[in-house]
């Protein structure tokens, strides 16, 4: 039987309201049924120990049926919101904990508020070891210390929020690439001084991920060389060559797949830039399609140059 909501007296045969209301409450499954007690008029000592043993509400008895109607359907929907905030707050710590997201309520001291489970996981530490913002700080690099410190206290005096990316060793062969939001969040009353919250998030795997995209783009996977895109993207943008023919310098370029050939002999199907254009007229010669030598003199000896390559 799953009740969605459980009537006791305080006096009941074999066992007292009292006794099932704490036994209820040592199930897993009873710990959030709600729990109406009857109790005598007046009867505080009964109240007090019904409250104690967990009961959500209680009622006199002779109250009027009505009225006791009412308190039941109050009851159930304030079971179904706590249902629903639960079911939030499970799927927000999903959510952060497959994004590596983590969330840090401060006071505008910097005393801890309050922390999500992912923020201790990112930090690699027990949750009651983050007692305050200085516990973070204390582990950054001693460079950014000031820095960050400062631009905590900019903020909870209302300066504006602040954002840092860290790289935060958290074990001994484990570097974390965190990245760090903070903001302000205003007083909802005049009681309330107001906090900062601060998030945390792991874009280590992001970073991997975009460094292998750039290595696979712009490196050949066999030889870890430098490949066409990068060659073309480098004499686009930063066309150096002609500069250092200008200073009687050479330049030597191993062309193994013909790229430097068929760049100097289509020059219109590359996006180049003018100083790049004109350094192709020393990528023509060529020997076999395997080596271009740019220079701004005639070289008499090309063995000369190929011998340490052979």
């Amino acid at each position: 039987v799953r009740p969605d909501l459980c009537i006791l007296d305080v006096m009941m045969p074999v066992m007292t309201g009292i006794e099932a209301c704490r036994a209820i409450r040592e199930r897993s499954d009873g710990q959030h049924l709600p729990v109406l007690m009857l109790t005598g008029r007046n009867d505080l000592a009964a109240i007090s120990d019904a409250y104690g043993a967990g009961a959500s509400d209680f009622a006199q008895k002779g109250l009027n049926p009505r009225l006791l109607v009412e308190r039941v359907r109050f009851l159930l929907r304030d079971q179904q919101l706590q249902n629903e905030l639960w079911s939030s707050r499970s799927k927000l710590l999903l959510a952060q904990r497959i994004a590596r997201v983590g969330h840090w309520e401060l006071d505008l001291e910097g005393r801890s508020l309050g922390l999500s489970p992912m923020t201790a996981v990112l930090l690699g530490v027990e949750a009651r070891a983050l007692a305050g913002y200085d516990h973070f700080i204390d582990r950054l690099d001693p460079a950014e210390q000031d820095t960050v410190r400062e631009a905590f206290r900019a903020c909870a005096a209302g300066s504006g929020g602040f954002s840092f990316d860290h790289r935060l060793r958290v074990l001994r062969d484990v570097e974390l690439c965190l990245h760090q939001e903070a903001e302000l969040i205003q007083p909802s009353s005049a009681s309330d001084s107001g906090m900062v919250l601060v998030t945390l998030q792991d874009l280590t795997r992001l970073r991997d991920a975009e460094e292998n995209v750039h290595r696979l783009s712009y490196f050949d996977t066999a030889t870890g060389l430098h490949n066409r895109r990068h060659l073309l993207e480098q004499m686009s943008e930063s066309p150096v060559l002609p500069f250092a023919i200008d200073r009687g310098r050479h330049a030597l370029f191993l062309d193994f797949d013909g790229t430097l050939v068929e760049i100097a002999e289509r020059p219109d199907a590359v996006r180049l830039g003018p100083e790049a254009r004109a350094a192709l007229s020393y990528l023509r010669m060529a020997m076999d399609g395997a080596v271009a030598i740019g220079t701004g003199r005639e070289i008499p000896d090309i063995d000369h140059y190929m011998s340490p390559l052979s």
